[in-house]
């Protein structure tokens, strides 16, 4: 069984906030699927990374 995992990405998101926990489920393997969803295709995050 896969786990879906959604992180919500909104301006001014600390880009450490969601890549590191991002890393972990995608090292787990087949068992988490990660999502990302935001207001828009492109947000800024804290430090203007896209």
């Amino acid at each position: 069984m896969t786990v879906d995992v959604w992180f919500v990405i909104l301006p001014g998101l600390m880009a450490l906030d969601m890549s590191g926990p991002a890393e972990t489920f995608t090292l787990a393997g087949d068992v988490f699927r990660v999502h990302h969803i935001g207001p828009d295709p492109q947000v800024p995050t804290s430090i203007a990374l896209r």
